[in-house]
């Protein structure tokens, strides 16, 4: 893994990681460039952050720029992705010199300092990322139970983590996963559908023989969940539903976002994709406990166990 604080470095990893002609973006989604096989570069700024700089030149130097400057366009923003919250730069220096090693048994290690450099505040945000991440953290080392390389990658790139509100993403304790899992029994063989699949924790019960197909909004989750093994497709969910209507699954697993009614979107949408016989079970706000069937006379529901926080 290459230091990010060496951009030459950094950019020369990512067209090799992403091929030449791409659009590739930095920095929270600020900064998006493609490199061309004769040398040449062309960088943007995105016009979010390009209308904030003029705004400080115009005010250290009032006669740079013209008083009647338009605004950017709805279609240059469009072509941009929408800009991250950035991990600070030194926490992102630590977490892309982290080499990691397989140690077998599907754990991945790394020797570390972040434990003794505890009095510094980058540190902590590195550790807390790790956690987030799904890591073990001690004080000197880190351990995955999954290859985490490409996952360290895009943070050292793009430098950020889910919105947790934004994308409301609560990962699934063990406790779930495995209740869930003595619902529904899926074997060897069975395909089933996770429309909100995250890290993939509300499968960890689940033996490796079931055929999952896993849906994701948020790239970072995204990487997650393919290094963990699963097949994911970065969409939006409901998105993906209407595109997909023909897919159909043995068993569907959620744990859908709750706010603004999407829990029931989703769960009505998840169920349009069970093959006959099939069964879903999902994790549900008690908020719709007050329906007497949110999936319509064609489906038995029935309300299990309430699990709090």
């Amino acid at each position: 893994m290459k230091a990010i604080h060496n951009t030459k470095s950094l950019v020369e990893a990512l067209v090799e990681h992403e091929g030449f002609r791409k659009w590739i973006c930095i920095d929270g989604n600020s900064i998006r460039f493609r490199v061309y096989k004769n040398g040449s570069m062309h960088i943007d700024v995105h016009p979010d952050i390009a209308e904030r700089l003029n705004n400080i030149l115009s005010a250290i130097v009032p006669l740079a720029l013209p008083a009647d400057r338009m605004a950017h366009s709805k279609k240059s923003l469009e072509a941009f992705p929408v800009l991250k919250q950035c991990i600070d730069f030194d926490t992102r220096m630590q977490l892309s010199e982290l080499m990691f090693k397989n140690d077998g048994d599907n754990k991945w290690s790394c020797w570390t300092s972040l434990g003794s450099l505890a009095e510094r505040k980058s540190s902590s945000v590195a550790a807390d990322t790790l956690r987030f991440l799904g890591a073990t953290v001690t004080k000197y080392d880190v351990t995955f139970s999954y290859d985490p390389c490409e996952v360290i990658r895009y943070i050292g790139q793009i430098g950020e983590m889910p919105d947790i509100v934004t994308h409301q993403f609560y990962p699934s304790s063990c406790r779930i996963s495995e209740y869930v899992y003595s619902l529904l029994g899926a074997g060897e063989g069975d395909t089933l559908l996770e429309p909100n699949i995250g890290h993939a924790d509300l499968l960890k019960s689940f033996p490796a023989g079931v055929i999952v197909t896993g849906i994701e909004l948020d790239t970072l989750n995204c990487l997650i969940s393919r290094a963990k093994g699963y097949d994911t497709t970065e969409a939006d969910f409901l998105t993906w539903s209407k595109s997909n209507q023909q897919k159909k699954f043995d068993y569907v697993v959620m744990n859908p976002p709750f706010a603004d009614n999407r829990a029931r979107l989703h769960l009505q949408a998840a169920a349009s994709h069970l093959a006959a016989g099939g069964s879903l079970a999902a994790v549900l706000p008690l908020s719709l406990q007050g329906l007497d069937n949110p999936l319509g006379e064609e489906f038995r529901t029935e309300w299990m166990d309430v699990f709090e926080n």
